[in-house]
């Protein structure tokens, strides 16, 4: 969903403005199922330092070599792709990394979780908390994260603002991990509730003109309204959840294990290669920006770009340089 999301960048027009609205913002689901497997993994043993050192290890380090290698691409390519001289294509990644810690939108998480596993102890506080405590933490998190919207893209990636409205998620995650049998009692009953609320509030979020029909961000202390894509992705978390366990094992479900095993791999390479994608779409007799023909068509070669791209990167370097080497360079 992550990669769909970031592939429909360049469509247009009203009846897709529901489609970005419900496809983007699949990094809310990242990070409760992240929270999720946080509990089920390492809440019984926990030892902070080998886990955020190893954390670290294969998270920082993947970021670092994609980054430098996309950004060595860029610069020996700019001239071709007529995005200018390669002084000034390096001149201005290194104004993106200098302000904003990254070169690409979705590469914000690879900070962000870093600075979740750096306060895992008070993540494994809220854990102990009774049941009751836990949900008034929980739906407290939710109003604040409602109201204070994703931060600006010039701000760093961690900060306040970003772990108070990401954040959440995660403990939703936790959650969820200690109540799953709870709460499975009533799925029938979540279910509905969940996607009618998700419908409600997609439907909310399009009327609202400028760019908080999609994914708004801003300072947190200016109120723009309520956060309706924000309240989508947390009423679709348990639906989705039910969805994948309800599926019966097939060469798809199975394809879909195998690609859930990547998925931090996914999550670094998608972009890099989608926006080359798009780069060359662009080349092609289509007009992405005024068609929507063109844009869908535009959409569905990002998507099996990032894809299809991804794999093939990262059965390549497992290939030359094994597994966990692959690990560190690649991050799956």
């Amino acid at each position: 969903m992550v990669m769909v999301g970031h592939a429909t960048w360049d469509m247009t027009g009203d009846v897709t403005d529901y489609f970005r609205s419900l496809i983007s913002g699949g990094t809310y689901f990242f990070l409760f199922i992240s929270g999720f497997f946080f509990y089920l993994i390492f809440r019984q043993n926990f030892r902070y330092a080998p886990f955020f050192l190893k954390r670290t290890k294969y998270i920082l380090l993947p970021f670092l070599v994609v980054t430098l290698v996309t950004l060595s691409l860029a610069v020996l390519i700019a001239e071709p792709m007529g995005w200018g001289t390669p002084l000034s294509v390096l001149a201005s990644k290194f104004e993106l990394l200098r302000d904003r810690g990254r070169l690409y939108i979705s590469h914000w998480y690879v900070l962000f979780i870093v600075g979740v596993f750096a306060l895992s102890p008070l993540f494994l506080r809220f854990a102990d908390l009774k049941r009751r405590s836990m949900s008034v933490v929980l739906i407290l998190m939710f109003i604040v994260s409602g109201l204070a919207h994703r931060p600006l893209f010039s701000t760093h990636s961690i900060s306040f603002h970003g772990m108070i409205h990401y954040g959440v998620f995660y403990m939703f995650g936790i959650f969820y991990a200690k109540y799953r049998e709870n709460l499975d009692h009533y799925r029938k009953a979540i279910l509905v509730v969940g996607i009618g609320v998700a419908l409600f509030a997609l439907f909310q979020a399009i009327p609202i003109n400028g760019p908080h029909q999609i994914a708004y961000h801003k300072q947190w202390w200016v109120y723009q309204g309520w956060d309706w894509q924000a309240t989508q992705k947390a009423a679709l978390c348990l639906p989705l959840v039910y969805l994948c366990s309800s599926l019966r094992k097939s060469a798809v479900t199975s394809f879909l294990f195998w690609c859930a095993q990547l998925s931090f791999g996914f999550y670094l390479l998608h972009e890099p290669i989608q926006r080359y994608a798009r780069a060359l779409v662009r080349y092609l007799p289509v007009d992405p920006d005024y068609t929507a023909s063109d844009s869908l068509f535009t959409v569905v070669v990002s998507f099996l770009a990032g894809l299809i791209g991804s794999v093939l990167v990262i059965v390549l370097v497992r290939k030359i340089f094994g597994r966990d080497r692959s690990r560190m360079l690649v991050g799956s």
